[in-house]
């Protein structure tokens, strides 16, 4: 990655250049007001510096994002007064690898936590999903991480930062879900019951045992068209929408009729696959707490 820093005189030319850029979504919602001040203060003298941060890509020349400074770069377009600017500029190269932006990223992000929801951000990001919604990224990396053996646990083995990295190896993984749960023809409601990370973690292993069967089982299970009530689609997407899974407290959320846990609910999808990869109708959906969770089964290609 080259990179270089510079202490500059940033024109009114120049912000309006830079202000057609992209905006990095990690940065704060832009505030005008904020903005206005900057700018009174760049009027009357009283802005010392400023920080700029932009990034190229090799493969994209035509492409820049505004990592940081959309304010002092608001402010200055608005009092029309240039001001000094320590300016920082990144070339992302062909050979970097994804952990390498992903940090790049991470450097700019406006709560600089270090949440898993936020480090799976800096990679998915890097990975070029600049326009995926947040929960389908903090929902992937929560799939990712409780089926890193091949098997679902509710309890990570991994560090932040190799959850991350789970989502440059498990791309179509990432996909698979953002294709399926967040297709765009989608409306918030209608994916409402599969907005839980058992089901992403469920959703993944059986997109891994047998793909192009996975899709067609999710899509029936996601919209429940042309589904007969013996269907295991249809058990299935009819108790998604009735269960939640069991908070700390044991109180019921969002209107359920009735908590789960975790692994339950995710053995409910395997059991729900399972019987239609199987060609079989009807499945238990009872909870079953000494017996192992089940594997998903190939069936035929």
């Amino acid at each position: 990655m080259k990179k270089s820093r510079k202490l500059t005189l940033m024109t009114v030319a120049m912000a309006e250049k830079i202000r057609k850029m992209e905006v990095y979504k990690g940065q704060r919602p832009y505030d005008s007001k904020h903005a206005y001040e900057l700018g009174d203060k760049m009027k009357d003298g009283r802005f010392l510096t400023g920080q700029v941060a932009i990034c190229h890509e090799e493969d994209n020349p035509k492409k820049s994002t505004l990592l940081d400074g959309q304010h002092c770069i608001g402010g200055c377009i608005k009092s029309k007064s240039p001001f000094d600017c320590l300016y920082y500029e990144f070339v992302v190269e062909r050979k970097d690898s994804v952990p390498t932006r992903a940090r790049l990223f991470a450097q700019f992000e406006g709560g600089k936590s270090r949440s898993r929801k936020n480090i799976a951000w800096c990679y998915a990001v890097a990975l070029g999903w600049f326009d995926w919604p947040k929960r389908c990224i903090s929902l992937c990396n929560t799939g990712l991480c409780s089926t890193t053996t091949g098997e679902y646990s509710a309890y990570y083995e991994v560090t932040k930062d190799e959850a991350g990295e789970l989502m440059q190896k498990r791309k179509k993984d990432c996909m698979f879900i953002h294709d399926i749960v967040y297709a765009k023809s989608i409306p918030s409601k209608g994916r409402k019951h599969l907005e839980r990370g058992p089901v992403i973690a469920a959703m993944m292993m059986t997109r891994r045992a047998n793909s192009d069967r996975a899709r067609d089982f999710w899509i029936s299970v996601r919209d429940g068209e042309n589904l007969v009530k013996t269907s295991p689609m249809y058990t299935l997407r009819d108790l998604l929408r009735d269960i939640s899974i069991k908070s700390w407290g044991g109180a019921k959320s969002n209107g359920c009729k009735e908590d789960v846990t975790g692994p339950h609910m995710y053995s409910v999808c395997i059991r729900a696959w399972n019987t239609w990869i199987g060609g079989r109708k009807k499945f238990s959906t009872k909870e079953e707490p000494d017996v192992r969770l089940p594997k998903p089964l190939k069936g035929k290609e």
